[in-house]
């Protein structure tokens, strides 16, 4: 890859990515003064899956305020809540797809983009008032196809460097075992098992943006390696596997003390 390419990989991170904070940063005092005036938004999903040191109540509130408004336009144009979560499944695997063939820059905004998509056919599904046990099924099974998705593309690309494959599929085994700890412990009936770090949404923000950014932190670091490594999408990889690895064995100690507890 040679300098104009790196240029070009670089400006496709970069462009987005002063969009996206220019939108952050107008938002924030407008919520924020919202948010001193009214008092704090209680939204129910947040409420219940709680804040983290890796993404705050706050920032997770301040995201769902700013999804409002294109939920809004979605309910609008009668678009239903289980396409919105198919389109996610689309925009995910085509950014997996970009990714899988080195575009990591659109690739990483893509799986974003699909993510936040993912979020907001809740929005709007809370919006139609047409919640239900299939709606949420749904979302659930399409949220693995997507997880696993941004994962196989990185797979794809790292197909021949041992020590990035180890770290990505360290990130899968991690992203699932939450996931289906958390879901055997609430078939079992424990509802109450700690979340601990690298939920859904958080894996969803570090990994996208460990894949978007990538191109940014190579231009200075690989300029003219035709294949580069991207490190920040394997720092991102690692720490997303041991974390979400971590929290998955917590997990199963605690739901595995609350079993034995019933006896």
């Amino acid at each position: 890859m040679d300098t104009l390419t790196h240029m070009k990989a670089m400006m496709t991170s970069l462009g987005p990515l002063v969009g996206l904070v220019a939108v952050w940063l107008l938002g924030m005092p407008i919520f924020a003064y919202q948010h001193n005036r009214r008092g704090r938004p209680e939204t129910e999903r947040v409420s219940k899956a709680g804040g983290s040191v890796l993404l705050g109540r706050w920032l997770m509130e301040y995201g769902y305020w700013v999804m409002r408004a294109p939920a809004r336009l979605f309910v609008g144009l009668g678009i239903r809540p289980d396409v919105i979560t198919i389109l996610g499944l689309i925009v995910v695997s085509a950014g997996s797809a970009a990714v899988g063939f080195g575009h990591f820059g659109l690739g990483g905004w893509l799986i974003l983009f699909g993510s936040m998509l993912d979020a907001l056919d809740g929005i709007v599904a809370r919006e139609m008032g047409i919640s239900s046990d299939a709606g949420e099924f749904l979302d659930a099974i399409v949220d693995r196809y997507c997880e696993i998705a941004g994962y196989i593309g990185l797979c794809y690309y790292y197909n021949e460097r041992p020590f990035a494959m180890g770290a990505v599929l360290g990130g899968l085994l991690g992203s699932l075992m939450v996931s289906y700890g958390r879901a055997k412990a609430e078939a079992l009936g424990v509802h109450d098992a700690p979340s601990g770090l690298m939920r859904r949404h958080e894996r969803a923000l570090y990994l996208g943006l460990g894949i978007a950014l990538a191109p940014i932190v190579a231009f200075f670091q690989e300029n003219g390696n035709p294949h580069p490594v991207y490190y920040l999408t394997v720092v991102a990889c690692i720490m997303v596997g041991l974390l979400s690895n971590w929290s998955a064995l917590k997990m199963s100690a605690y739901v595995k003390r609350q079993l034995k507890n019933r006896k």
